[in-house]
C-alpha cells in the first residue's frame, strides 16, 4: 500500500507542474478543442511519467551512512537523557489511513452525486427523442446533461429553449460527459491534491468554452442573455455538464475575445519540458529518500517494550569519513526488539544436541566449540560437557549457519543478554570516539552498486569483558558483501566496550546499529 502512496504522490507533482504550465501558456487561448485535448494529455501524463522515475540515473557517489543507538532500560535515566514513553509513532502506517480516510470521503461525495444525477434521471418527466431523451425535473438545479439525457426544469421550456437544448446537445455529441470519468477518478485518488480539482474544474470550463464557441455570430448576444437569466441555481457537483458551471462572466468575456493566432499552439511542446522538470524534481535524493521513507520495507521493524522507561539519547555533531567511499552520520536513536538466537539448553542429555544436528544437518552449519571453528565430528563431543548451545542465523560468513556450542573445559559459556540494565554499555571514550572509529574502519565494499540506499541493521551483544558476541544481520540489503561490511566494523569493535552494569556488577547486554549503503548505478 505505501508503494501505491508514493505512486499518486509522484503522480500529484507530476499533475501539479503540468496543470501550473498549462494555465501560464494556455488557458487564456481561444483554441478550445485543442486545449481539451492538451487537458486529457496531461492526465495521462500524470499517470504515466512516474513509472519512468526509476530509468533515472543518481549521481550521488557511493557512501556509507552509520547510525549509533544508545538505548537505556530502566528506571535510572541517564543523566540529561530525555524522558520518552514506549509508544512509537509507525508514519507509514499513519499516512496509509490518512489517505485511506480522505479517499473514502471524496468517494462518498463522487457518490453522492451521481446518484443525485441518477434519481434527477429516473424521477423525471421522459420524452424519446432523435438520438436523445429529454428528462423534465422540478428538481434539477440547473439544465445539465449526461451521456444521452438532457435534464431539464418545467420554467426552461421558454423562448430559450432552443438554445438550452442546443447548448446541451452539443454536449452530447462532443462526448463531453466521458472526460469528466476519469477526471473525477484522479480527483478521488489525488484528493490531496489541489491541481486535480483545479484540473477538473478547468476541463469543466473549457467544455464550456467550446460549446459556447458554436454559437452562431447573429445570435451570440441573445445566447448571452439566456446564459444571463439561467444563472440562478447551482451547478452541478460531480460527473455531469451544467449549464451554469463556472463564472458567465468569464464565459461571455471569453466570447468576446479575439481569436487567438495559430502559432501560440506551438506553447503546448513547453509541457513535456514541465513534465520532465517534476521528474527532475522527483529524482533528487532529498525528496525520493523522503517518499522512501514511507514505505516499511525502508525502515527496521519496530517493537514496542512492555516493561521499564525507555529513555532515548541522541548526540549532535558530524564526523566526515576519511575513506573516499565512506560517510558516517550520526541520526536519531532508536532500540529494536527482535527475537534473541535460539538457545538450547542441555544437562548432559543427548536428546537436544541429537535434535539440534538433525535439524540443521541438511544446511551443514559451521560447528563453533567455545568460539573456535570445529572441523571434528560433533559426535566427539561429550553431551555431559556441554553447558549451552546457541543457533545463530543471518551471518553472512556462514549462510548456512551457525552452531555456538560452549563447554564446561573452555569456561566460556556466555551469559545470557539483560532485557533491562541500570547503566548501559557504552563505547570506551563515549560516542565521539565510536564515531571516529566506524570513520577510519568502515568501508563501501568494492565493485558493489545498489539500486537505492539500503539499510542494514545489526544486533550484537557487549559481553560483561566489553567483548562483541553474536552479532548478526536483523534486517539485511541486497548486497551480501555489505551485510558483511557492517558485521565485520561491530565484530571488529569487540573489547573496545565498557558493559553495561545492573548493582555495580557487569552484564551482557544487546546493542543496535543501523548502517546505511548509497551507491550510484
Amino acid at each position: 500500500m505505501s508503494d501505491v502512496i508514493i505512486y499518486l504522490i509522484e503522480s500529484a507533482v507530476v499533475m501539479t507542474f503540468l496543470y501550473l504550465a498549462y494555465k501560464w501558456l494556455m488557458a487564456g487561448s481561444t483554441f478550445h478543442a485543442f486545449n481539451r485535448t492538451v487537458l486529457l494529455l496531461v492526465y495521462a501524463m500524470s499517470w504515466l511519467l512516474p513509472a519512468l522515475l526509476p530509468l533515472m540515473v543518481s549521481v550521488d557517489s557511493p557512501t556509507v551512512e552509520v547510525g549509533f543507538p544508545l538505548v537505556a532500560i530502566g528506571d535510572n535515566a541517564p543523566s540529561g537523557a530525555v524522558q520518552e514513553s514506549g509508544f512509537s509513532v509507525h508514519w507509514p502506517s499513519v499516512v496509509k489511513w490518512l489517505y485511506l480516510c480522505g479517499a473514502a470521503v471524496a468517494a462518498a461525495f463522487t457518490l453522492v452525486g451521481a446518484v443525485k444525477l441518477f434519481r434527477l434521471i429516473a424521477g423525471g418527466e421522459k420524452e424519446r427523442c432523435e438520438g436523445y431523451t429529454l428528462v423534465i425535473n422540478d428538481k434539477a438545479p440547473s439544465p445539465l446533461s449526461w451521456a444521452r439525457f438532457v435534464v431539464v426544469r418545467p420554467g426552461d421550456r421558454d423562448e430559450d429553449f432552443d438554445m438550452v437544448l442546443g447548448h446541451e446537445l452539443r454536449h452530447k455529441r462532443l462526448w463531453h460527459w466521458i472526460d469528466l470519468i476519469p477526471a473525477q477518478l484522479t480527483a478521488v485518488l489525488q484528493w490531496f491534491n489541489p491541481a486535480a480539482w483545479l484540473m477538473m474544474r478547468e476541463l469543466k470550463l473549457v467544455h464550456e468554452f467550446q460549446v459556447d464557441g458554436a454559437v452562431d455570430a447573429s445570435r451570440r448576444v441573445e445566447y448571452q442573455m439566456m446564459l444571463l437569466k439561467k444563472t440562478v441555481g447551482s451547478s452541478f457537483p460531480t460527473i455531469a455538464d451544467s449549464l451554469n458551471h463556472s463564472q458567465i462572466k468569464t464565459r461571455i468575456t471569453m466570447m468576446m475575445t479575439k481569436k487567438s493566432k495559430g502559432i501560440r499552439r506551438m506553447t503546448a511542446m513547453m509541457l513535456p519540458a514541465a513534465g520532465a522538470l517534476a521528474l527532475l524534481v522527483l529524482s533528487q535524493p532529498v525528496v525520493a529518500d523522503s517518499l522512501g521513507s514511507l514505505s516499511p520495507a525502508d525502515q527496521p521493524a519496530m517493537t514496542s517494550l512492555t516493561v521499564g522507561k525507555v529513555t532515548k539519547i541522541s548526540v549532535n555533531g558530524q564526523i566526515s569519513a576519511t575513506d573516499e567511499h565512506a560517510a558516517v552520520a550520526e541520526e536519531t536513536l532508536f532500540d529494536h526488539a527482535s527475537e534473541e538466537p535460539a538457545t538450547v539448553e542441555t544437562e548432559g542429555g543427548t536428546a537436544a544436541l541429537e535434535e539440534a544436528a538433525s535439524e540443521t544437518a541438511d544446511l551443514n552449519p559451521a560447528y563453533f566449540v567455545d568460539d573456535k571453528l570445529f572441523t571434528g565430528s560433533i559426535l566427539d563431543i561429550s553431551p555431559e560437557d556441554i553447558v549451552t548451545m546457541n543457533i545463530v542465523k543471518n551471518d553472512p560468513a556462514y549462510p548456512q549457519g551457525k552452531i555456538m556450542i560452549y563447554t564446561k573445559q573452555g569456561g566460556k559459556a556466555p551469559e545470557k543478554a539483560v532485557a533491562a540494565a541500570e547503566k548501559i554499555a557504552e563505547y570506551k571514550g563515549g560516542m565521539q570516539a565510536l564515531l571516529k572509529f566506524m570513520s577510519d574502519n568502515i568501508k563501501y565494499p568494492k565493485d558493489v552498486q545498489l539500486e537505492k540506499t539500503e539499510r542494514v541493521i545489526v544486533q550484537f551483544e557487549i559481553c560483561p569483558d566489553g567483548s562483541v558476541r553474536n552479532a548478526r544481520i536483523m534486517k539485511g540489503s541486497s548486497s551480501p558483501e555489505c551485510d558483511a561490511e557492517a558485521l565485520r566494523i561491530v565484530n571488529l569493535s569487540s573489547g573496545n566496550w565498557i558493559p553495561a552494569e545492573n548493582d555495580g556488577k557487569p552484564v551482557a547486554s544487546k546493542f543496535t546499529i543501523p548502517i546505511s549503503f548509497k551507491s550510484t548505478k
